[in-house]
């Protein structure tokens, strides 16, 4: 047992050191420029199509040789976490990977910790938007954020002129004033024009973020991480989704009633229901006025009808709240503990969020940068990266434990309180109680 100890002593000095020397590498690259210090080759895995993140990545080599020491390797959404469970296993793992924010809790144990002491928080956050301290632990840094595609509102400008109104509306009280008006349905409560897609779930785009989004401006962040001292200071994750978290109104109830009301026809707000085609399709065919997507869909939105006339906006926020939120799908770099190549892992991540690599993948993907001095900037290529920028400094995300799980959570939350199956307080608590299980599986 002594000589183990001795190994595994030699080993975590070694990559400790490793570590400490890729991170001073980090920090002096991340304000971008060329950097030819010998990597050895890593090999990224992501979901990133092929075709598009070599192509960028090619350019970029240009301007910095070193990159041509990435071996970029596209992986199927479906399967990435199975075939990455299994080649860590195998050891014949990747040096770094391209994961999302709802990735980060069931990969954990699997990855690098980075600690403070070789990676300060205060230069972490300096560098990263806030959507960043999903990454962040008691002890150091799970990773490192590479872009964020945040939540906007698309709406339809000649909808909205056509009704008289002259911008679209900035806040949820805005939007519940407007939609008696701009929602067209006849006396048998069939919709032909709807204001806003809320209320039920499959045939809503993006409909879990959406209700994490409205989650989050209620005031609660849904999954939390915690240290178990009772289990010797363990890194734990527990559910708050019912907790009232000292405000007045239990902030899972009023995202949840303000939800469902879109899609009961005795409310004056009535504009959705589960007959109508996928939101998307709606919008892009004139008949929704507004539409909660990802930025990374405008490209979609152009493609399928170049003749609507529509442009975007914020997501509406709450009415009495000084603080702005949306939701973000962050992409966001980790690092495998089995990996043999800790300090290339690590000062590719830093090339790849240097200002010249987010500059070129932000534009490119149609999303938005992770850094602080990108984001804050005035000169954007388009209208539409401004709101999107925008959108990306009020991102927020949400810690899940197992994705699929919580949109059928989510789906059967908001189903069995619109087919009036349960009240709103009853189905909250059993949503609590199955995210609560996930967590501890």
């Amino acid at each position: 047992m002594k000589n183990i100890n001795i190994v595994q002593a030699i080993i975590f000095a070694v990559a400790g050191i490793a570590i400490v020397a890729a991170v001073i590498l980090f920090t002096a690259y991340r304000g971008g420029g060329n950097n030819n210090s010998s990597l050895g080759t890593v090999v990224l895995w992501g979901t990133i199509p092929q075709s598009t993140f070599t192509t960028i990545l090619n350019e970029l080599s240009l301007e910095d040789e070193s990159l041509t020491s990435l071996v970029y390797v596209e992986k199927n959404k479906d399967t990435f976490e199975d075939e990455l469970l299994k080649a860590l296993a195998e050891g014949a793992g990747p040096d770094l990977v391209l994961l999302n924010e709802k990735q980060i809790i069931s990969n954990q144990r699997r990855m690098q910790e980075i600690p403070f002491e070789s990676f300060p928080l205060r230069t972490y956050q300096d560098l990263f938007l806030d959507e960043g301290s999903l990454l962040v632990t008691e002890t150091g840094i799970l990773g490192f954020p590479f872009l964020v595609d945040p939540l906007v509102m698309y709406y339809n400008k000649d909808m909205l002129n056509n009704s008289g109104f002259a911008r679209p509306p900035e806040t949820w009280t805005e939007l519940l004033a407007i939609t008696p008006t701009m929602t067209q349905k006849d006396s048998s409560f069939n919709i032909f024009k709807s204001t806003i897609a809320l209320g039920s779930f499959d045939n809503i785009n993006n409909a879990k973020d959406i209700f994490w989004m409205l989650t989050l401006q209620a005031g609660n962040p849904v999954i939390e991480r915690y240290v178990d001292m009772q289990q010797g200071g363990a890194q734990r994750y527990r559910s708050l989704f019912n907790d009232n978290l000292n405000f007045t109104l239990n902030p899972a109830y009023a995202a949840t009633n303000f939800f469902v009301q879109f899609s009961n026809p005795t409310k004056t707000v009535y504009s959705w229901n589960r007959s109508l085609s996928k939101s998307q399709t709606m919008f892009v065919a004139g008949d929704l006025a507004f539409y909660i997507g990802y930025a990374s869909e405008l490209p979609t939105i152009k493609r399928i009808n170049p003749n609507l006339n529509f442009d975007m906006a914020l997501v509406p926020q709450s009415q009495n709240s000084s603080r702005k939120v949306t939701y973000g799908a962050m992409q966001l770099f980790m690092i495998p503990r089995a990996t043999r190549n800790v300090s290339g892992a690590i000062t590719m991540a830093a090339k790849l969020t240097s200002r010249p690599s987010q500059q070129a993948y932000s534009t490119a993907l149609q999303v938005a940068s992770v850094r602080r001095d990108m984001l804050a900037t005035t000169e954007v290529s388009s209208p539409y990266q401004s709101i999107i920028n925008r959108s990306a400094i009020i991102a927020r995300g949400v810690l899940e434990p197992d994705s699929r799980q919580s949109s059928a959570i989510i789906k059967e939350l908001i189903e069995t309180v619109v087919s009036g199956q349960y009240e709103i307080s009853v189905a909250i608590t059993r949503a609590q109680e199955k995210l609560t299980a996930t967590l501890n599986e």
